[in-house]
């Protein structure tokens, strides 16, 4: 089943697949079996914050959180957030068109030296500029 769960202990919510039952799987924080609303995750996705937050008071039956678990499950969040962080290789652009393709063309001397180099410029495939 696909669709949003919510811990009533520590107010983890989520989107995903889960058991194959309704209401099967249990929080990744605290161990609480998870609530299945019963709304459509579109529904939950347009409603503002404080509309989401009275949403799953509500599920709650307007029962306070533990604030132990609620600080438990800002670091789990953290913790989930900052192994999820891929590093962005730097893609040079052109200075021209702003387009990240290019045909490397390798240069054949040195006119300073006159001797071969090993050197290559990148032109654009979209503007045909040169990029040292």
């Amino acid at each position: 089943m696909f669709g949003q769960a919510i811990c009533n202990k520590c107010g983890y919510d989520t989107f995903g697949f889960f058991g194959e039952k309704y209401g099967e799987s249990n929080c990744p924080v605290c161990g609480d079996h998870l609530i299945f609303p019963d709304i459509e995750p579109h529904d939950f996705e347009v409603m503002t914050k404080d509309e989401k937050e009275e949403y799953k008071k509500a599920l709650r039956n307007n029962v306070e959180l533990d604030p132990q678990l609620v600080a438990k499950r800002i670091a789990y969040i953290a913790k989930q957030r900052s192994e999820n962080i891929t590093l962005v290789k730097a893609v040079p652009r052109c200075q021209k068109c702003g387009s990240t393709k290019f045909t490397p063309v390798r240069k054949k001397f040195s006119i300073l030296t006159g001797f071969a180099t090993n050197k290559v410029d990148l032109i654009c495939n979209n503007c045909g500029t040169k990029i040292k």
